[in-house]
């Protein structure tokens, strides 16, 4: 261990900001010298620059500096510290003293996190401020202060205004206590607006519900409210009690969706506005692989967080706006700054003159892009220590703020520093940081740093005083130089650096060398012990002790400690410096970061009575677990902590810590079948569920439903008399009948409603189909399609199995459309026929619109229709008119997240009663129904009468149209399978605009219960694992009925039988798919019949036929081992014959040359020995009630004798 101890001369360094309450410094005389001790951060080293540019240290001892303004004149920047502090450069030089402290909690990563100065500053003095405000309770806040305009660089008593508070952390939904993640950037856009960056708080989980403020960016007024032209402000909103104000707004009041400018964001901690060209990137710090800069110019963009991270292919979410850049941690990670270089700046040369310049605080490299193209990076700097916070000051100078140590208020106290980078093509060196006195120990090193500017490349000579003058130390030409192993013969020796470029030369102040024999002290860190791992939940204990050979034993007031949490490449603040004593604890919470590569680093430093200080360090690292996620078919899709993911997948964890998971309530199976949420496997029904990282390996199933066979459209099923009789050409599918050609028809449409699905025909045509009494209901709407005008006239009739079902009399092209819903219970074949009405055929253009078959049905059916209030009620059809969502007193209950009905309409336009009604979604709006959970087929019906109207309307996450537009009086219908899972159906119109989606009216039929798929894993236990444990529990659920995965139901029908075996071997096969050797195991079966039909094809497994008095034979099958390990033994088999019980024993490994040898049975019987070769088909003859003995041998191994 290297220890160094400084001594700093008054005029070292002038522009030094030192917070007495926050350093503490011990001095001793020795000689006629003050002397201290200072840390190795203190002694910074300036950042690479390109030719041409310098960079100079404006301020250092800085604690915790996180943000900075620069004031339109030049002369003055405003620096924010985390905790609260608000400190003034002038003229490059820090004033002493804070000039303001806001009350502030800057614990973690809250405290004060982003400033910004009025547009008109200079007129009104306002500085603009968000903090994490520590009253009543945490929560982070938006204020004014106002700069006296006496002083110009103080802030007025009690001019704080508060203008908006965000929801108390304790108020949240999940994770009431974040720490991380606050985001806090705050900048003017061009229209005088504010726009305020919002983390996630660590809840990504409502990050993508714009009724929450978190992983935003909101836009407000100068006075806090939020702009009325926001994307999603609406002033008529009235959210219930218990509704989505969950921020503890009343009703009525303003929303959070009101704020609401961009969204899907994790940390947008940095960013900035173009003063030019009024563009703005926010900056969002990314989780385990991507950092983003994205484009929040255009109002209402989704930016994914957390669904999706990086750059994705539009057409896998259309609804979210890529990355302007994006790139890997694999290249820098922690995107902390963001500037413009635009406007009237002339320092840098012009091709920096519009790009953005941002930074990396874990790598300490600054870059920039082009915005233009902003596809390559190209690095500005290398070697900054943890930057962050880029501003660009009114001369063109690029200042930004090295934090010196890892995140948060913790580290590096006095580690920060301001610097300023200037481009000047012929600049002499200049010292920006002086070399330093130092105090050390005899048998140290001593260790002294210059920092430097000018044009580069700039060289050095260090020179130390022989007495007479100052001569060259050879080979110390670096900026920093080490006096290795110092002895007494070293005390006052004198140093000092030359540094040249081609322009001139500097010549650093003079650094003295004391050398004491006074040593540093000796501290030992008692616990937590060296290999402590940590769960979720427990409590950490620290405790030490410390001696000095001068002080001797030092107690708790000699010590400071701090503890930080780690995560991959960089850190965050957990417990801020803690003074004064040798033992405490802290608490792992269980709710935070999910990644497993996380750690706490306990740090202690210990100073003597000389101001001598040495630190120390203890990790702590978590105890991990796997769990999988999967789903029943074996693929799919799973969300995990809010981002999808392929299944099957396996994650690492730390134990203990809540994650959450989400099944999608229906997906694609690879071979197209429509799968449904049904359950989880342990019995958890809803499919977004919370869990803690188990202590072991643990599987977590989705079990779903084949819903296929729910719904078939005719259009999509094959016809029975192929090619159907049809009066003009052929049938056509999901258009009208067109001419005589082929595929000739157009979009299907009757009285302007357009539909996706059905069968175009022409009188006369008859249609059938076999449906072997597989279907319940047949319903279609039946009309003459619109390309006729108003002429044709038909009939529509429709036969089960030869019975009229159905006769829609004569319908011409000006008919209102029909609708047919008979039931098909038992029926075979379906057949439909179109007639010409008596008068001809011509122009009779038939559809059988949305036709369509439904599978066992399951409850009542339910038809609303979207209305006012005072509108007719369409008959069979229950009235919504905008209320919130309630218990209508009709036997249902439905309704509108917000109230709709300011928005419901009746046109008095369409005779269509139905058509003629609508309501309008408001931006971020929901409507549910009461259900059960279940399979529905759900029919729309989408449009306006009287207007233009643009419609983007999803249920239960299932598309009906995106982004459609549609002419006055022109409709939409279509019916598609939705999944409910958590007792409501839900409409909604994605991120749609204002008055977007028009429902007219909503149909919903409850289908039969689907067949859940089977089981693609034979995890019987769920522990992750197929293995022997999963045969031993599907063997001792042999036989069972009503039975549950868990016992052995592997295919989910119910029942344990031999197909479930079939489940768990091929699971098995692709789990192990070369064993060669075996652990023991032992099988249980209740009868020799149940072994035989169990154990067929099992491997290394005794197969027994008969029962009783009759032979049976015992074979060992020669197929590849069941249990796998690395030990080579023979083959063993055990079986027992009691009380008409056969039992068995089997324990790995089949190989070459296993000798079989059965000597005798209990009753005197002998059994003949024999080679693997020739008894693996044994025949046994008559055994009574008893033991018999099989001995298995190789020639690697010794025999074994089983009983």
């Amino acid at each position: 261990m290297i220890q160094v101890f400084w001594r700093r001369r008054r005029s070292s360094i002038t522009n030094c900001l030192e917070w007495p309450s926050r350093v503490a410094v011990r001095r001793q005389a020795i000689g006629s010298r003050s002397l201290r001790f200072e840390s190795l951060e203190d002694r910074r080293v300036l950042a690479a620059v390109p030719t041409g540019f310098t960079e100079s240290i404006i301020a250092s001892n800085l604690t915790s500096p996180i943000a900075m303004t620069a004031e339109p004149s030049g002369h003055r920047m405003w620096v924010a510290f985390q905790d609260g502090r608000l400190g003034v450069i002038e003229h490059d030089a820090m004033q002493s003293q804070a000039v303001y402290t806001l009350p502030c909690d800057g614990s973690g990563e809250r405290g004060f996190q982003g400033i910004t100065l009025d547009p008109d500053f200079e007129n009104n003095g306002y500085i603009y401020v968000y903090y994490t405000a520590a009253a009543p309770s945490s929560h982070n806040r938006l204020s004014r202060l106002t700069v006296d305009p006496t002083t110009q660089n103080t802030i007025l008593a009690g001019s704080e205004v508060v203008l908006l508070d965000l929801p108390l952390f304790s108020q949240l939904p999940t994770n009431q206590a974040p720490i991380w993640h606050m985001g806090g950037a705050i900048h003017f856009l061009q229209d005088g607006t504010i726009a305020i960056q919002i983390g996630d708080h660590l809840n990504n989980s409502i990050v993508q519900n714009n009724n929450s403020p978190l992983g935003k960016v909101l836009r407000v007024n100068a006075d806090g409210t939020p702009r009325t032209d926001n994307p999603f402000y609406n002033p008529a909103d009235t959210n219930p009690a218990g509704g989505n104000d969950w921020n503890g707004n009343a009703p009525g009041d303003i929303d959070w969706i009101d704020y609401v400018w961009a969204s899907g964001l994790r940390n947008p901690f940095s960013g900035d506005v173009d003063p030019v060209t009024g563009r703005y990137f926010v900056n969002d710090v990314g989780e385990g692989s991507w950092e983003e800069i994205n484009e929040a110019t255009t109002a209402g963009r989704n930016f994914g967080w957390p669904t999706t991270e990086g750059a994705f292919n539009p057409a896998t979410f259309p609804n979210f706006t890529n990355p302007v850049l994006a790139y890997s941690h694999s290249e820098d990670s922690a995107i902390t700054g963001g500037a413009f270089y635009s406007g009237a700046l002339a320092q840098f040369p012009a091709a920096y003159q519009g790009v953005y310049f941002y930074s990396q605080f874990t790598s300490g490299n600054i870059k920039y892009i082009n915005p233009a193209s902003p596809g390559t990076a190209v690095t500005f700097a290398t070697g900054a220590e943890y930057p962050m916070n880029l501003e660009v000051a009114a001369d063109g100078s690029l200042y930004y703020i090295a934090r010196g140590a890892g995140a948060g208020g913790a580290p590096g106290i006095g580690t920060g520093t301001i610097r300023k980078i200037q481009y000047a093509a012929n600049i002499a060196p200049h010292i920006s940081q002086q070399p330093v006195d130092l105090l050390v120990s005899v048998g140290f090193d001593a260790q002294f740093t210059v920092s430097a500017a000018g044009t580069t490349p700039l060289s050095y000579q260090w020179q130390r005083h022989n007495g007479v003058e100052f001569v060259n130390v050879p080979g110390a030409t670096a900026a920093t130089f080490t006096l290795s192993n110092v002895s007494m013969a070293d005390n006052g020796a004198q140093l000092r650096v030359v540094v040249t470029n081609l322009i001139g030369t500097a010549v650093s102040d003079v650094a003295t060398l004391s050398v004491t024999t006074d040593t540093p002290p000796t501290p030992t860190i008692l616990t937590p012990f060296v290999e402590t791992k940590y769960a979720a939940g427990n409590t950490i204990s620290f405790s030490a002790a410390a001696t000095d050979i001068e002080d001797g034993t030092l107690g708790g007031a000699a010590m400071t400690w701090q503890v930080d949490f780690h995560h991959d490449t960089h850190s965050h603040p957990f417990m801020a410096p803690l003074t004064g004593v040798a033992a405490g604890s802290f608490v792992i919470p269980t709710i935070g970061e999910t990644s497993a590569n996380v750690w706490y680093r306990i740090t202690l430093s210990v100073v003597d009575s000389a101001g001598l200080k040495t630190t120390i360090s203890r990790d702590v690292h978590p105890v991990t677990s796997n769990f999988n996620v999967l789903t029943s078919f074996g693929s799919g899709q799973i969300l995990v902590d809010g981002q999808p993911h392929s299944a099957p997948l396996t994650t690492t964890g730390v134990v203990n810590i809540e994650r959450t998971l989400t099944a999608p309530g229906t997906q694609l199976t690879p071979s197209g079948e429509l799968a449904t949420f049904v359950r989880w496997l342990d019995g958890e029904t809803h499919n977004t569920r919370t869990i803690s990282t188990p202590a072991s390996d643990k599987a977590y199933i989705a079990v779903y439903a084949n819903a296929s066979d729910s719904l078939a459209f005719l259009s999509d099923l094959p016809v029975s008399n192929e090619p159907p009789p049809n009066g003009w050409g052929p049938i056509e599918r999901d258009t009208s009948n067109g001419e005589a050609a082929a595929g000739d028809g157009v979009p299907m449409a009757i009285e302007g409603v357009g539909y996706a699905k059905g069968l175009g025909v022409h009188a006369n045509s008859d249609v059938q189909y076999q449906l072997g009494g597989s279907f319940e209901r047949f319903i279609a709407d039946m009309g003459v399609d619109d390309e006729t005008g108003a002429g044709g006239s038909v009939s529509f009739q429709v036969y089960g199995d030869g019975v009229l079902l159905f006769n829609s009399g004569t319908m011409t092209g000006s008919s209102a459309n029909q609708k047919v819903d008979v039931s098909v219970v038992g029926v075979q074949v379906l057949r439909l026929v179109v007639n010409n009405a008596g008068d001809g055929d011509g122009l009779d253009h038939a559809n059988w619109a949305n036709a369509r078959l439904i599978g066992d049905q399951t409850g009542n059916q339910i038809y609303v229709n979207f209305q006012t209030a005072a509108a007719t009620v369409p008959t069979g059809y229950l009235a919504d008119a905008g209320l919130v969502y309630a218990n209508r007193g009709n036997g249902q209950s439905y309704g509108w997240s917000v109230s709709h009905a300011d928005v419901a309409r009746d046109r008095d336009v369409n005779a269509d009663q139905r058509l003629d009604t609508l309501n309008q979604f408001h931006v971020g709006a929901t409507w549910e129904l009461a259900l059960p959970n279940g399979v529905y087929a759900v029919t729309m019906s989408i449009g306006d009468p009287s207007f233009t109207s643009t419609h983007t309307l999803n249920a239960e996450g299932v598309s009906f149209w995106d982004n459609l537009t549609l002419n006055a009086n022109q409709f939409r219908q279509r019916t598609m399978l939705v999944a409910v899972v958590d007792g409501r159906l839900t409409l909604d119109q994605g991120n749609g605009p204002k008055r977007g989606a028009r429902p007219n009216y909503i149909e919903v039929i409850p289908t039969a219960t689907p067949v859940a798929f089977p089981l693609a894993l034979g995890d019987f236990n769920a522990d992750a694992h197929v293995d022997g444990a999963d045969f031993l529990q599907w063997q001792r659920g042999y036989g069972a009925t009503n039975a549950a995965h868990s016992q052995g139901d592997g295919d989910e029908d119910g029942d344990v039988d031999r197909a479930d075996l079939t489940v768990w071997q091929a699971s098995f096969a692709t789990t192990y798919p070369a064993a060669t050797a075996a652990t023991a195991t032992t099988l249980e079966v209740s009868s020799a019949t149940a072994l035989a039909a169990s154990l067929l094809t099992a491997e290394e497994m005794m197969l027994a036929e008969g029962l009783g008095q009759t032979p049976f034979r015992l074979t060992t099958l020669g197929l590849p081992s069941l249990f796998a390990s690395a030990i080579r033994q023979p083959s063993l088999l055990r079986a027992q014959r009691i009380d008409q019980a056969l039992r068995t024993v089997a324990a790995s490994a089949r190989h070459a040359a296993v000798d079989v040898d059965w000597p005798s049975a209990d009753d005197g019987e002998f059994f003949a020995s024999a080679s693997a070769a020739n008894a693996r088909d044994k025949a046994v003859g008559r055994l009574g009630f008893g033991r018999f003995n099989c001995e298995l041998s190789d020639e690697s191994a010794p025999s074994i004798d089983s009983l």
